[in-house]
């Protein structure tokens, strides 16, 4: 295939029928490596070749790039996979966040009641034992909770 792209690229006739043949040969390499789109292109300058038998052969690979379009518009998110890829990342995304807002806000609350108990004690050694008694209540039901 090196040496087809390198005549193709080094030829100065275009319609010299050793251009045209490396052309024809170029394409069905193109195809048969799974290079459609270059294949593709290659086809659409044959099939608007001035030369009738390559305009005739070129036309006989009409369905196979028909087929090629229509697959690779209807087809691509499909085939690439991304839809699946994306919608399983985003469901991890959503399920990290709120697990990581619901932490948020059980510190927060957890926090404030303790400042309260601590402030409003006779006893703040006490009140500061049930505040971390209950944090470490809080933090290991959330912990269950994300396994």
């Amino acid at each position: 295939m090196y040496l087809l792209e390198e005549f193709s690229e080094n030829s100065l006739e275009f319609n010299s029928p050793d251009y045209l043949t490396d052309q024809m040969w170029l394409m069905k390499a193109y195809q048969k490596t799974g290079k459609t789109e270059r294949a593709k292109i290659l086809w659409q300058k044959l099939i608007n070749s001035d030369n009738q038998q390559v305009r005739e052969w070129a036309e006989q690979d009409r369905p196979f790039f028909s087929s090629v379009a229509t697959r690779s518009k209807a087809g691509r998110t499909a085939t690439m996979g991304f839809s699946l890829a994306i919608a399983g990342v985003a469901g991890s995304l959503a399920l990290a966040s709120g697990v990581t807002i619901a932490l948020l806000f059980g510190m927060v609350f957890v926090l404030s009641l303790s400042v309260v108990l601590i402030y409003i004690s006779s006893d703040p050694l006490t009140d500061l034992a049930i505040a971390i008694g209950i944090t470490l209540i809080f933090n290991r039901e959330q912990r269950d909770f994300v396994r």
